[in-house]
């Protein structure tokens, strides 16, 4: 089994479609052009050239195409399907980037393309030079690199997933006084994680809903909760006599008895 990418100047989703099929099959990266025979083996990944898209035979190239897609996310939506694309945004701009420019991956990102030519790292410029400059067998440092890489990536994808399963797995939704509440208390995070890391305005874009505070618990102080307000123009906590402790701003409040939470959000917020 071989992994082919195209000689020459490389970009960043040929060069992460071979970082993750690398780590997903263990087989070599070669960078070179495309036979028929490569195209018609499924020994052989053709990442990127080709004019090829079938899953079957592992041929990954979108440049014959019209639609928002590169080789990375083809790769991508072959091990996991395409669900990734909502909760690991990050994917999703390099494929938006790859296939529209600069101008449509800041308005995705909702910054300036100013702004974006800020955000460059010198680690993305150096490793692509690197890459483009390699022909034929890609060994020695940059396999390492590239197999670290395939596995932070795909490792993110499942972090990510397991994360929101655990939402889906626990959460309630309540109403008290009318404020919608997502109540993330009950959810058990993966082992290695906190609730701090349940992606829970994620989850709600996923789920389509919108509540005004999110209930989770309070990991500074063991047994207690904490409400954060979405958005503080429609809600904000103040400080009262059942919290421990209320943020300056409102949009943070903590107690220690979680059936205190309908009596804080009935008689001690401010909504817009």
């Amino acid at each position: 089994m071989r992994i082919i990418v195209h000689a020459g100047r490389a970009h960043a989703d040929d060069f992460l479609a071979a970082c993750v099929c690398q780590y997903k099959t263990g087989a070599p990266v070669l960078r070179t052009d495309s036979t028929l025979e490569m195209l018609e083996s499924p020994d052989c990944w053709v990442l990127d050239q080709g004019e090829e898209w079938d899953p079957e035979l592992h041929n990954f190239d979108h440049h014959h195409l019209e639609q928002e897609i590169c080789s990375l996310t083809m790769v991508l939506d072959y091990f996991y399907g395409d669900g990734y694309r909502t909760h690991v945004p990050g994917l999703r701009f390099i494929e938006i980037h790859d296939s529209y420019g600069s101008k449509r991956a800041a308005e995705f990102a909702g910054v300036t393309q100013e702004s974006l030519e800020v955000t460059k790292s010198p680690i993305h410029s150096a490793m692509l030079d690197a890459f483009s400059r390699i022909e034929g067998l890609v060994d020695g440092y940059m396999a390492d690199a590239m197999l670290a890489i395939g596995r932070e990536v795909c490792d993110r994808i499942d972090k990510s997933q397991r994360l929101l399963d655990a939402i889906d797995e626990g959460y309630s939704i309540m109403e008290p006084s009318g404020i919608m509440v997502l109540d993330v208390t009950r959810c058990r995070p993966p082992k290695g994680h906190s609730h701090d890391a349940l992606p829970t305005k994620t989850w709600c874009k996923i789920k389509g809903l919108n509540p005004l505070v999110i209930l989770t618990k309070d990991l500074r102080k063991d047994g207690s909760f904490r409400m954060v307000s979405i958005n503080r123009d429609s809600i904000r906590f103040l400080p009262n006599h059942i919290s421990s402790f209320t943020h300056a701003s409102g949009f943070l409040t903590s107690f220690d008895n979680y059936d205190d939470y309908a009596e804080i959000l009935s008689a001690h917020t401010k909504r817009g």
